[in-house]
């Protein structure tokens, strides 16, 4: 009977003698193995695509008593939705952006303020009546007939020129004597400031919704994010595993449309 160690040392020595004294062998050898290790690459490659156990995983099983919803090509849950409120009256303190329906003191002021002058816009000034705004006015002036020299007879006889008045009657421009020229004048409403002051009443609460923060997770990276809008109702499905004659079982999963996912084992 033959010594196991002998024979294969034999063997190998026999294998090494022949690559060394036959190139060609040693050239197929080559190829064979390396073919091998490109099949191994591509069966790993098939499998990956075809059981990818780590793609687009959630954190953990979907459960069909869970509502997700879906922005783009992310899934959700809704972790939390605030409602915000408002001021509705400008007389307000704060941001006015509250997180309650019941701010304080926040929503009135009890204490003066001023406002812009609604009859002069905040200018302080307003258009001249007088002279409209055109700086001028249209004026008569007097002056004794040149024609008469004021005595209103010429020739013994009442004065053509002036009509028997002794004075000529002219009409020209002059500055508005109102506003100076300016054209505008003070406003009476507010004496020039521009500006009104209230006395100070209290508003009282007057409150409205403004909008809702909604808070979503991801379920596949755990990364929160917040929205002024909801995101869009998933849609979700249950599959039912047989044994198909096979002794095991398999319980159901929950998936949702458009979202890739692991068969649980």
């Amino acid at each position: 009977m033959l010594n196991k160690n002998r024979t294969g040392g034999a063997l190998n020595s026999n294998l090494r003698i022949c690559i060394q004294q036959n190139p060609l062998f040693k050239r197929i050898l080559l190829i064979l193995l390396a073919f091998l290790v490109a099949v191994s690459f591509i069966i790993a490659g098939v499998f990956t695509l075809v059981y990818p156990h780590n793609v687009g995983q959630p954190a953990g099983a979907l459960s069909s008593s869970t509502a997700y919803y879906k922005n783009g090509s992310n899934f959700y849950t809704l972790s939390s939705s605030v409602q915000h409120y408002r001021c509705t009256r400008s007389q307000h303190s704060g941001s006015n952006d509250y997180t309650t329906s019941n701010p304080g003191g926040t929503c009135y002021t009890s204490s003066g303020y001023y406002y812009s002058c609604s009859s002069c816009g905040g200018d302080g000034r307003r258009t001249c009546s007088r002279c409209s705004g055109n700086k001028v006015i249209w004026v008569e002036t007097s002056e004794p007939c040149r024609n008469c020299g004021g005595d209103g007879i010429l020739n013994n006889s009442s004065c053509p020129y002036c009509g028997g008045t002794g004075t000529d009657t002219n009409h020209t421009y002059i500055t508005c004597t109102t506003c100076g020229g300016s054209g505008t004048v003070s406003c009476s409403t507010c004496g020039g400031d521009g500006q009104r002051y209230h006395s100070g009443t209290s508003y009282g609460h007057s409150i409205s919704k403004s909008y809702i923060l909604y808070t979503y997770k991801n379920i596949d990276t755990n990364a929160t994010t917040t929205s002024k809008s909801a995101f869009t109702r998933a849609t979700g499905y249950t599959v039912n595993f047989n044994a198909n004659g096979g002794s095991g079982s398999m319980g159901s999963q929950y998936f949702l449309v458009g979202h890739s996912q692991a068969i649980a084992a």
